[in-house]
Parts: structure tokens; C-alpha cells; sequence
């Protein structure tokens, strides 16, 4: 076919213009699409929603500005630091990284772009933690069923303090594992009878092998034991003598209890006994006192173990713990890595290069300010086996790989290849102003060189170890812009995992914590549901506000009385109870429906439970059940002079809650009351069957106590049940979602902080609390669980002689490393608290700052369960950061205006005076409500 002159003509014309316009469209696009994802999330504070809130209450974007003038304003400054060692080096190495040059220049503009885009994209998926300083074991159990799954520990030299092995208390110790194991096996074999005869000869094995590991482990003890005269323990600081610590060997049956607890045997039994792999860092603190030459006098501490002489002594006794933890490391998915005196790293000549080559196969941390800088310029180890590089930048990579071994005299492939886990510690403000460098210095160092070799590898980054949400903060603001492509970041955190969850979930996406704009002033936050739609209720002076939690649109109304008791929504009617006993009822257009009038003075008002009764315990100590629909006075019950005696002119706060009932009592006691049978005892049969749950707080020393009622035939409250410590705390709020029971409180205690955790005495479980302003404590069990504590024997801990008796007393709540701690310790006493971090089965701890806190279940999804929470925040003029002008905006079609209140300017510090106090993880300032999304994965709860 011949093509015609002018056809031709129109090509050259028409062509090279599509050419020009393509190449102006791929330059301006990263402006016009790409740059307003940046824009979006640039210099950001808090956030506000972008979605619906009541079923996929999504995190979204920050729409206040984050101005941190010291830092932010000269961020891209501060990230290209002079440092003449690190420019020299990268410059030297940058060209043997460098693949084939593309010649299209706009495609490689474009494929940044996506890059980056597509990085941003991910980075809420690489934020997680790693546990630092988790040396009480007793711990690690409710950890590990909140989510742990990277520990670090501890393991201090103990010079002359020989490791305790008693052959009968440890087999005691694993034979109440493999009786757990037993029993949780059978309850599953009981509970699915499908393949019942395979999967139990499938658990048999399983049995076999967790033999076979006590035998090894057992032997070997056995054998080398006696070889050392020193210890490996677990404690951060320099330990006490008369303390019997955990030690290296107490790890491994901490490991073995937790897979025994929660391995997925029935589902996937062939190859594995596991779930999730356990990381676990081995921090060595070597520090062996060096004595004079009559041997009576230390006159120094020698704190590396190669130099100025090896000592031997302790390389042995790592060989030992190498070799147990070896025996358990492939058949239970762990990996171990070897920080700190472990490492042949160190600085300049002070490398400790009598540790090559040994305890193979164990990767190391590197930390730049410590360990040889030039491993940051090596290659990618793995790209010299790709079978996909090309020989040039093969070639190139082995270049760079020789030049470096130059410089990092005696260090061999193998054990460079060995500096896994990239290990930076970030510092805050106070610390660095006294260290006179940037809180972010050595962040900032591998960041201008893009994480070195670091940036292929798929191991995690670590940061140690941030605590406040400012400092968090600035690390991942800094991060977002400078993301490294293989591995997640972990801080190493010695605060809760949940209180961290909450601090970052603006950029994970998970939970949510939130300031509301134009809430300063507003005080005693409560959340109900009515008519599908959230509402936030709070109190001003002499009235109290209602708002759809979306648009934050109040409509005040007076207060009946002075005092509210309770507030809570039957059939969209809102039901506000004064402490006079006057009842206000709103309905759905929060228009006034109806006023009541109990005419007795209330202390507290339960829950609503079968759609028609509520508890309501009087000032007078009576306790009454009352129909809500007819406010009828259904029962009252006497005998309440035990609790008065207790309670009376020291309460607080008072939280009834009542647990569901059976469908069978349910029906009957329906039909009781729709057909008004007078004392045909179903009332009283069905009333003895009622959970009731009794929480309070003192107004002197600011404890919190719970207790278990249970009904007599008579209808007297029964006195059998002790009342018990649970904790620290002041204002309580309580709920129960499907088999759940939620108590939350003020005023509580962070259990898991730096002084806390670094300690070597007392232990975290064993600590003595207070009582610290603003802060939260969150716990969060099954009802099973809870009925179960609270007919536990009371704990006393003032006689010291009866410790034995109360632990024999507790042994049935213990796990079996918390009763083999007190066999080791016979007079430490076990937590006075029934709450605490080592009780398994349960939830507790601190998860932000602030007051007044009250919480709304709302979902459970995949077995995760959503929790609302309001609080007033804390302001204070420290790190003050003031807000925007911007429309909040919960729903994409609704936004509203609210005025800014920068009053935290003219607001005082307001942190404790205790030090420990002053250790909690603060929260950023704000004077208003802030409201939080707590999230817990629940699959793990055993009942």
C-alpha cells in the first residue's frame, strides 16, 4: 500500500508535538498529583477523620500544622550534615551502587515519583516496637498476648555469683508447663471431635517433642553447671547480692511455657509448633571487677571482655547459654541477636575482636557511634549472589567490598555479613542539650547516606529509646520523608505497647488519638450511641452539652442538679441520672421527653442489662433493682453494713456492673416482669444467678478496689467474697461488650517505664504503686476471667511469715513462671494487686496522659476488639503546640469551623514530683478532650 506525501508531512508535524507535550506532562505531573500527597501529610500534628466514625473508624489525615521551630524549619538542612568522614566515604562508594544510567530521563522522574509515592503508602505497615528491658520474665506472657513478639533482655556478668540450678524445682517448673499444655490440648479436643483420633496421636507427638527438649536442655545442664562460678542474670543495673535474679537458663522454660500456651498446633501440626517467630536481643553487660594484687580490693571494673586481657571465663559462659538456647531455637521458630558486649564491634581500637567467629550463625546490632563505620559502605552481601546482576555491577560490588575490608582491619566476610540490625539511639531534648548535639544526630548520620548497606536488608531498624510523643514524633516526621526500603522500624520502647500503639497511630493507621478542637473547658467527656449515630456528652458550670461526635456542634441544656451520676441510651431515649436521684430523659432530636424522680440520693447507677433493669446503689449503702420503663423498685437488697463499714466517708467513685445472663434465666425473668407474677420465686432463683461486679476508688490514698455480690436466697448481699486491691487509680468507668469486661481509670500508674524497667530492684511485678496524675490505666478480660480473680483468696502483704501460704493461696491465678519466681524468692511476695503486667489472661497497663477518662466498645472484628475512649487532655507550656485554623472534619460532607484556644500558653508544668511519676510516657499538650481508639487483639485470652 502506498502511503501519500502528505500523510507523511502530517507524522513530522504531528509527532514530535505529541513528543513535547508528553515530556511537559510527565515533568509537571509529581506537581500537580504526587506533591499534594506530601502536602497532605507535611508538618502535621493531630489528625481528624475522614470517615464515618460508628464501623470502620479509620485513622486519617492530620489537618493541624506540627511546628517544631528548632527542628522541622531546618529539617532538609539538618539531614545533609557536614560530617567529612561520611560525605567522603559515600562519594567514594556511591558510584559502585550505581546500576546502568537509563537514558530516559522523564521515566526515571516519573518512577521516583511512584516510588516515593508507593513508599509512603507502606510506611504505616513499617512502624512496630521491640520491649526493652523486659528482665522480669513473669511479664512475658500477657506481653506476648498483647502482641510482643521482639523482646530485649538484659544479661548482666555476676562476678562470683554461681547460676542456682535445682533439678527438682526446675522439673517442677516444666511439668506445670506440659500439664497446661495438656489441659489446653484436651479442651480443644473436646471442643472439635472432627478427626479426634489423628489429631490426637498429632498432640502426642507434639508432647514427645517437648520432652525430648527437657531432656537436652536437662543434661546439659547437668554437665556444665558446675563449670562456672559466675552467672548471667537478667538486670540492666549492677544487681544486688541477696536477690536470686532470673537468669539465662529461666528463658528458656519462659519460652517454653508461652509456646506451650499458644502454640497453633491443631492447625498446622506437620512441621512446626508454632505461630509467630520470637526475636529475642541479648544484651550483654559486661562490667568484671578488677582487683588489686592482694585480691582485696577492687580498684576498677574492666567493662570489655577482650581487653586489656580475655577473659575466658565469660566467653565460656556465653558458649553455654549458645548451646541451651540453640537446643530450643529451631523446633519453637526463634531467632537471637547478640547486642552490645556480644559484638566483636566497638570503638576504634577498643573493638572487641576476641569474639570473631564465635556463637555463629547469631546476627549482631550495629550502632554507628559504636561499631566501625565503614560497615555502613559495605555492599548488600546478598546482591554477590544474585543471579539477576549484571557482571559490571557485580564487579563493581566486589571492588567495594575489598576497599571496605581494608579498612575494617581482621573483620572477615563472614562476620561483617553478621551486622544485621541496624541499632541508632535517638536522645531527648534534654539529654541532647547537655550532649550538646541533635536529639536526632546519629538517625540523621544514616539517613544522608540512605541506610548504607541497611536500606537492602530485610532486618528491622531499631531506635532506642524514645518514651514522650514529642520525641516519637520528630522520628517518624523525619522518617516518612526519608524511608528505607527493606525491614520495619522498631523502637525499642520501655513503655507499654499499647500507651506506644496509641502515641503513633496517626501514622499506622491503627486506633486513633485525637485532639478536639474547641473542646478547652469542657469537662467529665462521656460517649453513648443513639439512633446509629455517636454523641459526645460533657459538662460546663451548671449545665452539661450533647454533640454528634462528627461535626462537634453542642446545644446546652441546664443542669437539673449539680451532680450527674450516670448517662446512658435505652431505645434512642437518653437517660441522664443525678446524684438527688432526678431523672432527665432526651429523646433522639435531644429535644426534653420526660423528668423523674427516684426521690433517694444516689452513689452509683449500673449498667443496663436486660433491656429493662438497672442497679442503683443509694448514699445510704441500700441497694435497690429497679425496672427503668415503669421506675419501679423491683427488689431491695439488705445486709450491706460489711461494705458500709468499709466504704463509708472513704469512697470516691462507685462503678456497679451487672454480667448478662443466661438465655434461659433471661426468658424467665422477662416473663416474670411482663406478667407481674407476684413471689413466685422466679425472681429471687433468677436474681441469684446475677454476676454483680462492685468497683471503687478511696478518696485518701487513691486506690482501687473490686469485689464480687453475689445473692442470697434471702436477698442479702453474701459476705463470703473478698474485697480486693486491683490498683492505683481515682475516677473509674466500666463497660461489658459481648463476653468482655472493660475497667478503665485515672490517676493510675505506668508499671512499664526507663527507671522501672532498667532497676535491679524491686521488680516490676513487685513494685509498690502510686497514684500519678493524668495517668491512664486500661483492663480489659473476659467475664469468665474476672468471676474467676475476684473468688481468688485476698492477698495480704504485711505478714511477711504467711508469704508461702498466700502464694499456695494465688497458685491457681499464677502463671508457672510467677510461682516458680516465688520459690526462688520465698519472701517476695507476689503483686499486692490483682491487676498487674504478669497476670496472664488479662490486659492491663497505661496507655496515654490525661483525666476523666470514659470508654465505649463499639466493634469486634477478626477477633480485635475497638474500644472508644474520651479524656480531658493535659496542658502544660512545655512543648506547647498550637493548632490551626483548620475545619475539623469526621465526615467527608460535614466540616465546621471552631475557634482555636491557645490557653495552654498561660498553663504551668503539671507533672508529679515522684520520680517514677515523672518516668511515664508523656503524652503531647492539649487543653481540651482528646478522644482515643484502643484496639486489642483478643485471640490469644485464655478462660
Amino acid at each position: 500500500m502506498q502511503v501519500k506525501p502528505s500523510r507523511i508531512l502530517l507524522y513530522f508535524i504531528f509527532l514530535p508535538l505529541f513528543l513535547i507535550s508528553l515530556y511537559f506532562w510527565f515533568k509537571y505531573l509529581p506537581t500537580s498529583i504526587f506533591s499534594s500527597y506530601d502536602n497532605e501529610y507535611e508538618n502535621s500534628f493531630f489528625y481528624t477523620s475522614t470517615s464515618t466514625i460508628p464501623l470502620d473508624y479509620n485513622n486519617n489525615d492530620y489537618n493541624n500544622n506540627y511546628n517544631d521551630q528548632n527542628d522541622d524549619q531546618n529539617d532538609d538542612q539538618n539531614s545533609q550534615f557536614n560530617d567529612n568522614f561520611y560525605n567522603k566515604e559515600f562519594n567514594n562508594e556511591k558510584n559502585l551502587y550505581n546500576e546502568k544510567n537509563l537514558n530516559n530521563q522523564l521515566n526515571n522522574q516519573l518512577n521516583n515519583q511512584l516510588n516515593n509515592n508507593l513508599n509512603k503508602n507502606l510506611f504505616e505497615n513499617k512502624i512496630s516496637y521491640q520491649v526493652h528491658s523486659w528482665n522480669d520474665l513473669r511479664q512475658w506472657i500477657q506481653g506476648y498476648q498483647k502482641g510482643v513478639r521482639f523482646f530485649k533482655i538484659d544479661l548482666f556478668y555476676h562476678f562470683n555469683f554461681k547460676c542456682k540450678f535445682t533439678k527438682d524445682l526446675y522439673s517442677s517448673l516444666f511439668f506445670n508447663i506440659l500439664n497446661n499444655f495438656n489441659d489446653k490440648l484436651n479442651n480443644k479436643l473436646n471442643n472439635n471431635l472432627n478427626n479426634k483420633n489423628e489429631k490426637f496421636n498429632k498432640n502426642e507427638k507434639l508432647k514427645r517433642i517437648y520432652l525430648e527438649i527437657k531432656d537436652k536442655i536437662f543434661n546439659l545442664l547437668e554437665s556444665e553447671i558446675v563449670n562456672h562460678k559466675h552467672c548471667l542474670i537478667l538486670s540492666h543495673d549492677p544487681p544486688l547480692y541477696h536477690i536470686n535474679y532470673f537468669n539465662f537458663i529461666d528463658v528458656l522454660f519462659t519460652i517454653l511455657e508461652i509456646r506451650s500456651l499458644f502454640d497453633n498446633t491443631l492447625q498446622n501440626i506437620d512441621n512446626t509448633l508454632q505461630q509467630d517467630k520470637i526475636v529475642i536481643a541479648l544484651c550483654f553487660k559486661y562490667k568484671k571487677p578488677i582487683f588489686n594484687k592482694e585480691n582485696t580490693q577492687i580498684i576498677g571494673i574492666q567493662k570489655n571482655p577482650c581487653l586489656p586481657n580475655i577473659d575466658y571465663e565469660w566467653i565460656n559462659l556465653v558458649n553455654f547459654l549458645y548451646k541451651l538456647f540453640t537446643i530450643i531455637e529451631k523446633d519453637l521458630n526463634l531467632e537471637f541477636i547478640l547486642d552490645e558486649s556480644g559484638t566483636p564491634g566497638g570503638i576504634d581500637f577498643l573493638e572487641r575482636k576476641c569474639l570473631l567467629h564465635l556463637w555463629k550463625d547469631w546476627p549482631y546490632t550495629f550502632i554507628s557511634s559504636r561499631d566501625p563505620k565503614e560497615i555502613l559502605f559495605l555492599p548488600n552481601l546478598e546482591n554477590l549472589k544474585s543471579e539477576n546482576i549484571d557482571n559490571t555491577l557485580q564487579n563493581g560490588l566486589q571492588q567495594g567490598l575489598q576497599n571496605s575490608l581494608q579498612k575494617v582491619d581482621n573483620f572477615d566476610v563472614t562476620t561483617l555479613q553478621r551486622f544485621k540490625y541496624l541499632n541508632q539511639p535517638i536522645f531527648t531534648q534534654k539529654i541532647a542539650n547537655y550532649l550538646k548535639i541533635d536529639p536526632l544526630k546519629f538517625l540523621k548520620e544514616v539517613i544522608s547516606i540512605k541506610y548504607g548497606k541497611f536500606n537492602e536488608m530485610e532486618n528491622d531498624k531499631l531506635l532506642w529509646e524514645p518514651s514522650d510523643q514529642y520525641d516519637i514524633w520528630k522520628v517518624l516526621n523525619l522518617l516518612k520523608r526519608n524511608i528505607f526500603k527493606n525491614g520495619k522500624l522498631r523502637f525499642s520502647i520501655n513503655i507499654d505497647p499499647i500507651n506506644l500503639e496509641i502515641f503513633i497511630s496517626k501514622f499506622t493507621k491503627k486506633g486513633r488519638n485525637e485532639p478536639l478542637k474547641g473542646t478547652n473547658g469542657l469537662q467529665f467527656p462521656k460517649l453513648v450511641k443513639m439512633d446509629g449515630k455517636f454523641l459526645l456528652f460533657v459538662e460546663k458550670e451548671n449545665s452539661f452539652g450533647i454533640s454528634n461526635l462528627e461535626n462537634l456542634n453542642f446545644k446546652f441544656f441546664e443542669k437539673t442538679e449539680k451532680e450527674i451520676v450516670k448517662v446512658f441510651v435505652k431505645n434512642n431515649f437518653l437517660y441522664i441520672f443525678y446524684k438527688n436521684g432526678k431523672i432527665d430523659i432526651f429523646d433522639k432530636f435531644l429535644k426534653i421527653f420526660e423528668k423523674k424522680n427516684l426521690n433517694f440520693e444516689l452513689t452509683s447507677v449500673s449498667n443496663l442489662f436486660e433491656e429493662n433493669l438497672i442497679l442503683i446503689f443509694t448514699k445510704k449503702f441500700e441497694l435497690f433493682l429497679v425496672d427503668i420503663n415503669h421506675l419501679k423498685i423491683l427488689q431491695k437488697f439488705t445486709n450491706l453494713n460489711f461494705y458500709k463499714e468499709i466504704l463509708d466517708d472513704t469512697i470516691q467513685h462507685l462503678e456497679i456492673v451487672v454480667s448478662p445472663m443466661s438465655q434461659k434465666l433471661s426468658q424467665k425473668l422477662s416473663q416474670h416482669l411482663n406478667d407481674n407474677i407476684p413471689d413466685d420465686n422466679t425472681l429471687q432463683k433468677t436474681l441469684q444467678n446475677m454476676d454483680i461486679f462492685l468497683f471503687f476508688s478511696t478518696l485518701q490514698n487513691k486506690k482501687i478496689y473490686g469485689t464480687l455480690l453475689n445473692i442470697e436466697i434471702n436477698n442479702k448481699i453474701t459476705e463470703n467474697n473478698p474485697i480486693h486491691l486491683l490498683g492505683m487509680g481515682n475516677h473509674i468507668s466500666t463497660s461489658i461488650f459481648r463476653n468482655f469486661i472493660l475497667i478503665f481509670w485515672d490517676e493510675g500508674y505506668c508499671d512499664n517505664n526507663e527507671i522501672n524497667n532498667l532497676q535491679n530492684f524491686p521488680f516490676i511485678c513487685s513494685i509498690k504503686r502510686k497514684s500519678c496524675k493524668n495517668v491512664l490505666n486500661y483492663n480489659v478480660m473476659t467475664l469468665v476471667t474476672l468471676k474467676k480473680l475476684f473468688k481468688s483468696q485476698k492477698l495480704s502483704i504485711d505478714d511477711k511469715s504467711q508469704v508461702a501460704s498466700q502464694v499456695s493461696q494465688k497458685l491457681s491465678i499464677m502463671t508457672s513462671m510467677e510461682y516458680f519466681f516465688t520459690q526462688k524468692n520465698p519472701l517476695i511476695a507476689p503483686s499486692p494487686y490483682l491487676f498487674h503486667t504478669c497476670q496472664q489472661n488479662i490486659f492491663y497497663g497505661s496507655y496515654d496522659r490525661g483525666k476523666f477518662n470514659f470508654i465505649l466498645p463499639f466493634k469486634f472484628k477478626n477477633g480485635n476488639l475497638h474500644i472508644l475512649e474520651i479524656h480531658e487532655g493535659v496542658c502544660h507550656k512545655k512543648n506547647n503546640i498550637p493548632l490551626d485554623n483548620e475545619p475539623v472534619t469526621v465526615d467527608k460532607n460535614t466540616s465546621q469551623n471552631i475557634p482555636v484556644d491557645n490557653s495552654c500558653d498561660n498553663e504551668e508544668e503539671n507533672d508529679d514530683d515522684e520520680m517514677e511519676c515523672n518516668a511515664c510516657a508523656k503524652a503531647l499538650p492539649y487543653n481540651g478532650l482528646i478522644l482515643d481508639e484502643l484496639i486489642f487483639t483478643t485471640s490469644n485470652l485464655l478462660e
